[in-house]
């Protein structure tokens, strides 16, 4: 993406040791195999309907976006949307160039929640005569990894992905 061609962009990261678990059970992966695919950089296949795309690691991916700062990006860590949402929602919405009222920010809060949007999935996959799409919504919730990985898997990670994890606070304490 380059910046001087584009209006504005919210690009938001996610720890990678939290998308090494939540990207296994989502793909139906074991861990090692989502470790893997963070650190993988491919091109996908073309066809009639899609054009091939570049895909890259976690940390191309990441650094791609945020390698230097620029007025039209609102960067969000996805751990502090969790922890403290309308300290990321406010300067957001200021971003957008909204001046919404705190009711608002807390109305908006409330439908964005975990478990507001886990009904809403429910229910969209409860229609009658609909297939159920794949669960995309899985704990809502950051540092799942301490209960899902070896500390090889998380060496393994950051050994991939250290510098642009310590750029976001990402290694954890002891590695």
């Amino acid at each position: 993406i380059t910046m001087e061609h584009t209006a504005a962009a919210i690009y938001l990261v996610r720890n990678p040791l939290d998308l090494a678990v939540s990207l296994a059970a989502t793909e139906g992966q074991t861990i090692d195999q989502a470790i893997e695919r963070l650190a993988t950089e491919y091109l996908s296949k073309n066809s009639d309907q899609f054009a091939y795309e570049c895909h890259g690691s976690w940390s191309t991916h990441v650094l791609s976006w945020t390698y230097q700062r620029h007025a039209g990006l609102h960067l969000l860590r996805y751990e502090d949307m969790l922890s403290a949402p309308e300290n990321s929602l406010r300067p957001l919405a200021t971003f957008l160039g909204l001046d919404a009222p705190a009711e608002r920010i807390a109305q908006a809060i409330h439908f964005s929640s975990f478990s507001e949007l886990a009904q809403e999935e429910e229910k969209i996959s409860g229609s009658a005569g609909s297939a159920p799409p794949a669960k995309l919504l899985r704990v809502g919730t950051s540092e799942q990894w301490r209960d899902a990985l070896s500390a090889d898997q998380v060496r393994r990670i950051i050994e991939r992905h250290g510098e642009q994890m310590e750029r976001f606070n990402y290694i954890p304490d002891g590695y």
